[in-house]
């Protein structure tokens, strides 16, 4: 059986290796090496608040009958147009806590190149990002269950368009989203890493 709960900070480990998976060639350019992301997300998703707060997504867990722990196999997080002061500054905050002053300027720096390819939600608009599904749990409708969460909350927020950025070289995903009834709408090219995201849009 799985379950859709909110995210909380036991859920770190588990979060930490899914929103890995989710941008394996953007996050290191973002963050820095391997181990500079796993420190980075350690700290900011125990924060209440902020771009990659545990408490901020949404989980699929199922129960390990080998360890009887909760086992986090799936994430999604939500955004829209208007998430808060606290938002942005506990995600800046989790920067300064971990990285030292240069590293923080060259995020800044980068910032204006990410958000010309990532456009913030507009107001009629629900962004769904980190959606990740554990390798050994794809297959099994569980990313499905996670869109229409994603949805469902579109819907209860009164919105017109749900939206989401695709790695065009990600095929497997965009046949997902294809497949979710999700249209591209736009594509643009992140000269950092070479890659071109496609704006997918699924209207309500």
């Amino acid at each position: 059986m799985f379950i859709l709960r909110q995210g909380q900070a036991q859920d770190a480990q588990g979060l930490s290796t899914l929103i890995l998976a989710t941008a394996p060639e953007l996050l290191p350019v973002v963050f820095g090496d391997e181990l500079g992301i796993k420190n980075y997300l350690a700290h900011a998703l125990m924060l209440p608040n902020g771009q990659y707060s545990a408490a901020r997504h949404q989980v699929l867990v199922t129960h390990n009958d080998m360890s009887k722990k909760e086992e986090v196999v799936g994430c999604i997080t939500l955004w829209h147009d208007d998430l808060g002061a606290d938002f942005v500054n506990q995600t800046i905050s989790a920067m300064i806590s971990v990285f030292s002053p240069e590293q923080v300027a060259q995020v800044a720096a980068i910032n204006p190149a990410l958000l010309a390819v990532f456009v913030p939600p507009q107001s009629n608009q629900l962004a769904l990002g980190h959606i990740s599904v554990a390798p050994e749990y794809q297959g099994l409708g569980l990313g499905k269950k996670l869109i229409a969460y994603g949805i469902k909350q579109a819907k209860l927020l009164g919105k017109q368009q749900v939206v989401i950025d695709v790695d065009s070289d990600n095929e497997q995903a965009v046949c997902f989203y294809e497949s979710c009834d999700f249209m591209t709408s736009a594509s643009s090219q992140l000269a950092l890493t070479g890659q071109t995201f496609l704006r997918m849009v699924y209207q309500l």
